[in-house]
């Protein structure tokens, strides 16, 4: 009868197994080092883009804010103007002015409208974490103020429609208007505004409204553009886009 030896392999040594368990851990670690390297070059990468794009739009609302409020300021030397003719006794009173800036100022605005397409991308998909709290914080009061200022905006836009429009068709020669620069104008009626004081009393609080809206647009607009100049110059500190 044979008796058959079995061979015995050596135990290994508890070092064996931590060196092994060590040589894993590194290697899930290191993976994990490189993949939030990774992670964090491509949002670095994307947030130098997002806020390159975004300081453009910025400074293309900082150039429209300044023309706006150019013509806003005009606007306001107009209405006054428009005031102080309309209180004027009625043989000193210049119907021309009335008309003339009737029809080009008091139905003619002009409106701030913001290029916000790259903010609105950057809300929406939540890379508003890319950015530093100081910029987040002025770029949200930018978009508070430039909706407070959309809104005062329709307040005014409704009340020209509604209220001024149908008034200045009562009181201005609507024939005279039409033929105004198209031969003699004064031979389709007699007047340029009617001789009505009650109709012009109207018009002058009208007019008074709209320079009150005008104000508050001003403010808005002023408010806003120092907003954006803050925003940009956030942006350029914190990514260095001088």
């Amino acid at each position: 009868m044979e008796v058959h030896a079995h061979a015995h392999t050596p135990r290994k040594k508890w070092t064996h197994y931590f060196w092994e368990f060590l040589m894993l851990f590194l290697a899930v670690f290191c993976g994990l080092l490189a993949e939030n390297w990774r992670e964090h070059y491509v949002e670095h990468k994307r947030s130098r883009e997002l806020s390159f794009s975004l300081k453009t739009d910025l400074v293309r609302d900082t150039a429209t804010l300044k023309r706006i409020i150019a013509n806003r300021k005009e606007r306001t030397e107009i209405l006054n103007r428009l005031m102080d003719e309309i209180e004027k006794p009625q043989n000193l009173r210049n119907d021309t002015i009335i008309v003339a800036f009737g029809e080009d100022e008091l139905l003619r605005r002009s409106y701030f409208m913001s290029d916000a397409g790259t903010y609105d991308q950057i809300k929406q998909a939540g890379f508003l974490r890319y950015f530093k709290k100081d910029i987040g914080t002025c770029l949200v009061r930018y978009e508070t103020f430039r909706n407070a200022s959309s809104i005062l905006a329709d307040i005014e836009t409704k009340f020209v429609f509604e209220q001024v429009v149908t008034l200045f068709n009562k009181l201005a020669n609507q024939k005279f208007l039409r033929y105004e620069g198209k031969g003699n104008a004064s031979l389709f009626g007699g007047y340029l505004i009617k001789k009505d004081n009650t109709l012009l009393d109207e018009l002058y609080g009208d007019i008074r409204f709209l320079q009150k809206r005008n104000e508050a647009y001003l403010y808005s607009l002023n408010s806003l553009y120092a907003i954006a100049l803050e925003c940009i110059n956030q942006l350029n500190e914190d990514f260095d886009l001088k």
